[in-house]
C-alpha cells in the first residue's frame, strides 16, 4: 500500500539517485523531441521529478502500484488512439510506424515513474538501477529515427548521467552500517582510492570505446546495410519458410513440406483443392526462376483482379462461388485457384497493404498486410477451366509461349548434353501417338504415375535431377514430378510452368470450413492448351499428395492452441463492430475502476481511523536507515561494555560463540541478533518488529552502561 514515513520518527525516504532521475528526464524529453511534442510525456517528467521531494511511496506488497500501472497504460493507450491520427513533422523521420515508437516509449516512461515511486530500500539503490534501466529504454526508443543528428549530440550527456547513476547506486549498496571503524586505515583508505580511480578510468574507457564505436557505424552504416541485404538475397520470398521459395532448387527432401501450422483457412473451398501462389518459367539444372522478388510486382485494382469477361477463350459462366480465405501467418503471397473468376480485397488504405501482382510471372499476387488477412475468390461453379486473373500471360503469339518452352539445349555447339536428349527424346516417346495439347498432357501425367513411386526422400545422382529421376524410375516427392511434368510437356511442344502452393482439404472445426497446413505445401505445374487457356496439371501419385497420404494427427496441445487463436480472434472481430470511441471510453473506465475503488476504500478507512484518534492512517513500516542506526547504537553498547563485536563475523556467530556466557547482556544480543536477522534479510518491518529491537537496543545500553561502571 501507500506508506508515509511516521512523524516521530527523523527517518530520511528512500530516494532514487538525482542522476538517474536527470538521465530519465534526458530520454523523455529525447522521445518528447522526435514525437513532435505531447501532454503525456511531459506529465510522466514531472512525476518521475516528484520522489525528489515528496515522502509518499508505493510499497512492494501493495496491489496500488498495479492499479496505477492499468490506469498509466489505459491512459497512454486513450492518448495514443487520439493523436495517432495527425503525425507531426518530425514523426514522418521515424522508422518503422511513428506511432508505435512513441506507444512502446511511453509505456517504457510509465514504468521508470512507478518504480520511482517503488519503497524499496533505505538507500535507494535499488530504485536507481530499475530507474536507470527503464531509462535507457525510453533512450533506445527514441533514437529510432533516421536524422540521427539530436541522437549524436544528447547521447554523450545521456550516457554520461547513466554512468553517475550507476556509480551512486554502486556506492549506495553498501549500507552505511558496514563500515565500521576498523575499515578505515591508512592502508584501506588507498586501496579505496585506486578502486575509484579504476572504476573511473573504466567509465572514460568505455565511454571513449562507445563514441569511436557509434562514430564508425554512423559512417560505416550504409556498407552494413548493403552487406546486410546481400546475406538476405537468396533468402525465403517471405518472414518463414512456409512453402514458397523466391527461387525453388530439386533436392534430396522435399523443401516445401513443414508441420502442423495453420496456414490458411478457408470457407466454403470450391474445386479439387489446388491453391497456387507461385509461378515459375526458368529451368536451370534443378532450379527454377525467376526470383519472385525481381518478377516487376505492381499494385493492381479490384477492376484489373476481377475483369468481366474472361482473358483467353470463350468459356464463360454465369454461376459462381464465393469462397473466402483467411491468411493466417505473416506471408506475402495470396493463394487462389488458377481457374478464378476474380479476387476481392478489403479496402486497404496504406501502401504496404495493398495488393501487387505480376502478370509476366504468372499473375502471382502479395499483400504486406499482416495476419489474419481476409479476402474472397470467386470461381466457375464444376471447376472449369475459366480463365481468370491468374492466368497470366495470355500466349497469343510464338513470342510469349517461348518463355514457356524453354528447356535445357540438347546441342550447344559440338557438345551433345546428354540429359537434355534423354528427356526429349522421352518426351517424343511418350506423346508419340498424340496429337493435341490435351492428350499430350493426359499420356505424360500416366506414364509418371505410372512408371514413379512416390517418396520423401530421393538420391540424387549426377547431372540433371530431373533427367536422373526420369532415367533411372527413380521415387521421389512432390516437386520432381511437378518439375518433369513442365520439361516433359516442353519437350512435347505444350508451354508450362512450374508452380507452388497448398493442396486443400482437411476440413475445420467451423461448418464448410477447410483448414490449410504448412504440411499441406505441394507442387504441380500448369499447361496453356489452344482455345481453352492455362489448366492445371498435377502428376504426382496419389499416395504423394496431402490430401491422399498419410498424415500425423494434429496433437491435442496444438487443437488446444488453435481454439483459443480461433476464439480470440471472434472476440477481436466483436471488438471491431463497436465505434472506436466507445471502445477506447471502455477500456479506460474497465483500468481506471478498481483505483477508484481501492481510493474510496483508503479514504474510508483513513476517515474510520482519524474518528478513532489514530494519528496516522497508513500502515508503517522502517527501511534500513533505521536499522542501521539501530544496529549502530548496539555495536556501539557492547563497545562500551568492553566486549566490541568482531565486524568480520555476523551477529548470530559471535552470540553462538557465547553460548556458555550466563549473562544478561548476552542473552539481550543473542535475542537482537535473531529479530535484526529476521527484519533485515526476511523483511518484517512492522511497527511491533521496530519497538522490539529498539526496546532490546535500549536494555543493551543500560546493561553496557553498568558495566562499563564496574570496570571503574
Amino acid at each position: 500500500m501507500y506508506s508515509t514515513q511516521a512523524p516521530s520518527q527523523n527517518v530520511p525516504v528512500p530516494r532514487p539517485s538525482v542522476w538517474a532521475i536527470a538521465a530519465g528526464l534526458v530520454a523523455l524529453a529525447l522521445l518528447f523531441f522526435v514525437s513532435g511534442g505531447g501532454v503525456l510525456i511531459a506529465a510522466l517528467g514531472v512525476g518521475l521529478v516528484l520522489p525528489l521531494f515528496v515522502s509518499g511511496r508505493l510499497t512492494s506488497d501493495s496491489y496500488l502500484r498495479w492499479m496505477v500501472r492499468i490506469a498509466l497504460i489505459a491512459l497512454i493507450y486513450q492518448v495514443s488512439q487520439i493523436e495517432g491520427g495527425n503525425p507531426s513533422p518530425s514523426e514522418r523521420l521515424a522508422i518503422g510506424t511513428p506511432g508505435l515508437r512513441t506507444l512502446f516509449g511511453e509505456l517504457y516512461g510509465a514504468e521508470m515513474v512507478v518504480q520511482a515511486w517503488r519503497k524499496r530500500d533505505a538507500g535507494g539503490h535499488q530504485v536507481t538501477l530499475s530507474v536507470t534501466l527503464f531509462s535507457a529504454l525510453v533512450y533506445l526508443t527514441a533514437c529510432n529515427v533516421f536524422d540521427d543528428r539530436i541522437i549524436a549530440l544528447v547521447t554523450p550527456v545521456y550516457m554520461l548521467l547513466v554512468a553517475f547513476a550507476l556509480r551512486d547506486w554502486r556506492s549506495r549498496a553498501v549500507p552505511p552500517a558496514t563500515i565500521t571503524d576498523a575499515a578505515q586505515t591508512p592502508v584501506n583508505r588507498r586501496i579505496r582510492v585506486q578502486t575509484a580511480v579504476h572504476r573511473m578510468a573504466a567509465i572514460v574507457a568505455t565511454l571513449g570505446i562507445g563514441f569511436a564505436v557509434s562514430q564508425f557505424v554512423s559512417q560505416s552504416k550504409d556498407r552494413i546495410n548493403d552487406f546486410g541485404a546481400r546475406l538476405l538475397q537468396d533468402g525465403q520470398f517471405g518472414e518463414k519458410n512456409y512453402g514458397m521459395s523466391a527461387t525453388p532448387q530439386l533436392g534430396s527432401l522435399f523443401g516445401l513440406r513443414g508441420g502442423n501450422n495453420r496456414i490458411l483457412k478457408v470457407q466454403n473451398l470450391v474445386g479439387d483443392g489446388h491453391l497456387r501462389g507461385a509461378a515459375f518459367s526458368l529451368y536451370n539444372r534443378g532450379r527454377w526462376g525467376p526470383r519472385l522478388d525481381r518478377s516487376g510486382f505492381a499494385a493492381v485494382d479490384d477492376e484489373t483482379l476481377s475483369p468481366l469477361a474472361p482473358l483467353y477463350g470463350t468459356l464463360t459462366t454465369r454461376t459462381r462461388e464465393d469462397m473466402t480465405i483467411i491468411r493466417l501467418e505473416n506471408m506475402p503471397l495470396l493463394f487462389a485457384p488458377t481457374n478464378a473468376l476474380g479476387l476481392t480485397t478489403g479496402d486497404e488504405t496504406e501502401a504496404q497493404n495493398r495488393v501487387e501482382w505480376s502478370p509476366e510471372a504468372g499473375g502471382v499476387m502479395r499483400s504486406g498486410a499482416r495476419a489474419p488477412y481476409t479476402y474472397v475468390v470467386s470461381v466457375p461453379e464444376g471447376n472449369l477451366p475459366y480463365q481468370g486473373p491468374l492466368c497470366q500471360p495470355v500466349l497469343l503469339t510464338e513470342a510469349r509461349k517461348a518463355p514457356f518452352l524453354q528447356v535445357p539445349e540438347v546441342v550447344n555447339g559440338k557438345t551433345v548434353d546428354k540429359d537434355a536428349l534423354f528427356v526429349r527424346d522421352l518426351a517424343r516417346r511418350i506423346t508419340a501417338k498424340e496429337k493435341g495439347a490435351a492428350d499430350k498432357i493426359a499420356a505424360i501425367t500416366s506414364y509418371l504415375i505410372s512408371n514413379h513411386s512416390y517418396s520423401l526422400t530421393i538420391s540424387l545422382g549426377g547431372g540433371d535431377p530431373v533427367a536422373d529421376f526420369l532415367r533411372n524410375k527413380k521415387a521421389a516427392h512432390c516437386e520432381f514430378f511437378a518439375a518433369s511434368a513442365t520439361l516433359l510437356l516442353r519437350h512435347a511442344g505444350v508451354p508450362a510452368r512450374y508452380v507452388t502452393g497448398y493442396l486443400a482439404h482437411e476440413a475445420g472445426t467451423e461448418p464448410g470450413e477447410t483448414v490449410v497446413r504448412q504440411r499441406d505445401a505441394h507442387a504441380w505445374c500448369e499447361a496453356w492448351v489452344e482455345g481453352v487457356g492455362w489448366v492445371s496439371v498435377d502428376a504426382t501419385p496419389g499416395d504423394g499428395r496431402p490430401d491422399e497420404m498419410v498424415q500425423d494427427k494434429v496433437s491435442a496441445t496444438d487443437r488446444i492452441k488453435e481454439w483459443f487463436q480461433d476464439t480470440i480472434q471472434k472476440i477481436k472481430d466483436r471488438l471491431a463492430d463497436i465505434p472506436p470511441a466507445v471502445l477506447n471510453a471502455l477500456v479506460v473506465a474497465a483500468a481506471l475502476l478498481p483505483l477508484g475503488i481501492y481510493a474510496g476504500f483508503a479514504s474510508l478507512r483513513a476517515r474510520r481511523l482519524r474518528l478513532a484518534g489514530v494519528e496516522n492512517a497508513f500502515e508503517y513500516t522502517f527501511d534500513d536507515t533505521t536499522l542501521a542506526a539501530l544496529s549502530a547504537r548496539f555495536e556501539a553498547a557492547y563497545k562500551n561494555a568492553g566486549r566490541p563485536l568482531s565486524p568480520e563475523r555476523t551477529y548470530q556467530e559471535q552470540f553462538a560463540g557465547e553460548s556458555g556466557t550466563d549473562d544478561a547482556l548476552t542473552e539481550t544480543g543473542a535475542r537482537f541478533a535473531r529479530l535484526y536477522d529476521v527484519a533485515r534479510f526476511g523483511g518484517v518491518r512492522g511497527r511491533e518488529m521496530l519497538e522490539k529491537l529498539t526496546a532490546l537496543v535500549g536494555e543493551a545500553e543500560r546493561l553496557g552502561h553498568n558495566a562499563k561502571g564496574k570496570r571503574k
